[in-house]
């Protein structure tokens, strides 16, 4: 299911309605519309959750008549987003929809880009400098990891035992705030036993690794809140690999094809999806049909059409 393609959008009306302007035509003094050039740098390529941004971002661009291009990184860092940014700074398109993969390191080169004279909008994620963009869109993610906490613990009961944080890495805004949210929520329920987050590097088998580990040295281990689709896919795998039947993970809904595979593939094992926030005032629900357009491959082998 896709969800949240309509903020993008809307983010690209918003630059679109922002930008708008005529100029006179030097041969006959009449108005000519100019078609603008907008540029979307994923997070990461080939996450489910940024090919549907990438869906709802050219459906949007279409409608509006936006040249439209999507661009992104094979894996997760700053050392491999920042050179595809300057790579776009230097094309100059009117706008550019990005998701920063260090709210530090991805700084610099978006102030660069500023000052070139994109219009930069942030989405998902975000940089710890907010006078660079016009806009950011992104989850409650601080309220997302409060609720998924909640969701554990309903799902674990009243059973004693340890909870885990399998999480990307440090210095990205929005994964940094769902395990915050967690831990500051299941200090509320005495009956579990936090041990804190560990790192994946975005990597499902380094997920399963950790999993797995996690497992052998703590048997109570009853709870898992997986904070991104590769975490979440990584932690199923390594609870069943461990053979730790009975242990709950907990992701946010952006993995929910996944996410519903690992639990066919581990029945004894809860794998449940958190709502993060409610969707805003005025922006509609995402539609179900598919769009006609190329097929692409997700890491979980699901087929995503736009």
């Amino acid at each position: 299911m896709r969800t949240r393609l309509f903020l993008i959008g809307l983010t690209c009306l918003l630059l679109a309605a922002g930008c708008s302007r005529t100029s006179n035509s030097s041969s006959g003094g009449g108005a000519t519309s100019k078609k603008f050039n907008v540029t979307l740098i994923q997070g990461v390529r080939g996450d489910e959750f940024y090919i549907s941004m990438a869906c709802g971002a050219k459906e949007a661009a279409s409608q509006l008549g936006v040249n439209l291009t999507v661009t992104g990184g094979d894996t997760w860092g700053a050392p491999v987003q920042t050179p595809i940014i300057n790579a776009v700074t230097a094309k100059r398109p009117d706008a550019v929809l990005v998701a920063p993969n260090d709210v530090s390191a991805s700084i610099q080169p978006l102030q660069q880009m500023k000052q070139a004279g994109v219009k930069v909008v942030e989405v998902d994620t975000h940089v710890n400098d907010s006078s660079i963009s016009l806009s950011q869109i992104a989850t409650d993610n601080l309220g997302a990891g409060k609720q998924a906490a909640k969701a554990l613990a309903q799902q674990v009961g009243s059973a004693s035992g340890s909870v885990l944080v399998v999480n990307v890495k440090p210095g990205i805004s929005t994964t940094d705030q769902r395990a915050q949210g967690f831990e500051e929520e299941i200090k509320n329920y005495p009956n579990l036993k936090y041990l804190g987050v560990q790192y994946d590097d975005d990597d499902p088998a380094k997920a399963a690794q950790i999993v797995k580990a996690t497992y052998a040295a703590h048997k109570d281990l009853v709870g898992i809140f997986a904070a991104n689709l590769f975490s979440a896919e990584g932690s199923a795998t390594g609870v069943k690999n461990a053979g730790a039947t009975g242990v709950k993970i907990i992701a946010p809904p952006f993995p929910s094809t996944s996410t519903s595979r690992a639990a066919e593939q581990i029945p004894a094992t809860t794998l449940s999806t958190c709502e993060t926030a409610p969707r805003p005032a005025g922006v509609p629900p995402v539609p179900s049909r598919r769009h006609p357009g190329r097929a692409r491959s997700s890491p979980t082998g699901r087929r995503i059409r736009c």
